[in-house]
């Protein structure tokens, strides 16, 4: 078997690289309309304080935005929708899977909380529907 073309067929958007206290932060979200799947990645590291959330949401115009039904997402990995972040759950990769209709889709994070954080969510993209032909 020849080798598949894999970087063709996925996407990968960076949303939030997140590293301070009390403030919310509407992420800016990432257009998953030319896939047929995408899936949420939120790593966490380890922080000194609770009061810090992390809501899915998306949109169809990249500027308003709603939260994601739980039924359009797959939280199989633990993670939950205004997921909040604890020692309980702190230094841990999480998938969130997508199964909505929107455009775009992006994260919110809150912080209610006095300690600090290092979280990370992605967006992988997968399934193109358009891939380049191999010439």
């Amino acid at each position: 078997m020849g080798a598949i073309d894999l970087k063709s067929n996925i996407g990968l958007a960076r949303i939030a690289t997140y590293a301070q206290k009390n403030a919310t932060v509407a992420v800016a979200g990432t257009e998953v309309a030319g896939f047929h799947g995408a899936c949420f990645v939120l790593e966490v590291g380890a922080h000194t304080a609770d009061g810090i959330t992390v809501t899915y949401q998306d949109s169809d115009d990249n500027s308003t935005w709603a939260d994601i039904p739980a039924a359009k997402l797959d939280f199989s990995t633990g993670a939950s929708q205004d997921m909040a972040l604890t020692a309980d759950n702190d230094n841990a990769t999480y998938y969130i899977g997508y199964k909505g209709s929107k455009r775009y889709i992006g994260a919110k994070i809150t912080d209610a909380g006095s300690g600090d954080i290092i979280l990370g969510i992605y967006v992988v993209k997968g399934y193109a529907k358009d891939i380049p032909q191999n010439s």
